[in-house]
């Protein structure tokens, strides 16, 4: 297995479903989930999860405010198969991590890795572009 690290990868990032179509907002909050659970420290997961839950419950408020009940529901279904396919989504981050391990030539390279939280500078920091929290000191 190799890396090429001068790669780019183009992505059209979820083009082809309408903004306003619950199933994007289905697949977000899902994905979203799922590559927290794959990729995060564990030690961070423990209690990020719940969080994550809690914030995903603000949302589908809001949602529900808006009159967009369907966008709710995405969002308690991406929950529920979350949740059903965790000890699969753990199954496969452990195998991933050793395939990584045993194949690494380096110590890991955390570098652009994100400490801070990008809700909290959106919304309180009112920071509204990437540039304006990338700046910010908690970038390794």
């Amino acid at each position: 297995m190799y890396a090429i690290a001068k790669s780019k990868v183009f992505h059209l990032g979820g083009g082809t479903l309408d903004y306003q179509n619950p199933k994007k907002d289905y697949y977000n909050f899902r994905n979203n989930l799922y590559l927290l659970t794959k990729n995060e420290f564990l030690g961070k997961l423990i209690w990020l999860l719940p969080l994550k839950l809690i914030l995903d419950g603000i949302a589908g408020i809001k949602f529900l405010f808006e009159g967009k009940p369907l966008s709710t529901l995405a969002i308690l279904k991406a929950h529920i198969t979350f949740y059903i396919n965790l000890p699969f989504i753990f199954e496969r981050r452990n195998m991933e991590s050793g395939m990584i391990n045993r194949n690494r030539l380096n110590p890991p390279n955390l570098a652009g890795r994100y400490e801070g939280s990008i809700i909290w500078d959106y919304f309180i920091r009112n920071k509204k572009t990437w540039s304006s929290i990338f700046i910010n000191e908690r970038v390794k």
